[in-house]
């Protein structure tokens, strides 16, 4: 069976609990490994290895002023030299709930304000390792 999207969130501490960024739409967990091209001259075919994996999470939200994911996000972006946070990835299948969490780094932070609208944020992470399954 399908999972419903609604029920996939991320969560980031706040004084020390995982907390779920408030108000989330369209996130994307992204997976991606480099194919490194181990090809020769003995073949007119391609051949690939897998190199080095990454992942990114991008998503939206409505911005919350009062929101303390969404503040913990914006100081881990200012901190200079950038904060690494903790990111737990909540997949509730309603019948069942799996965890994954990673290290991260905030990358975009973006508030689009349009007039007579919803201010909306839009948050970038980067992985730094993999992720560890809880």
């Amino acid at each position: 069976m399908a999972v419903n999207g609604n029920t996939i969130q991320i969560l980031v501490p706040v004084s020390g609990i995982a907390t779920v960024i408030g108000s989330q739409s369209n996130v994307n967990i992204a997976r991606d490994a480099e194919m490194l091209n181990v090809s020769d001259k003995s073949s007119t075919d391609q051949q690939f290895l897998p190199g080095l994996r990454s992942s990114t999470i991008t998503l939206d939200a409505f911005y919350l002023a009062a929101d303390g994911a969404q503040a913990a996000l914006e100081t881990a972006y200012e901190n200079d030299p950038p904060d690494s946070i903790t990111v737990t990835w909540n997949e509730n299948s309603g019948t069942s709930t799996h965890y994954k969490t990673a290290t991260a780094y905030v990358n975009s932070l973006s508030i689009a304000a349009a007039a007579n609208g919803p201010a909306e944020a839009s948050i970038g992470l980067t992985i730094s390792g993999g992720w560890t399954d809880v």
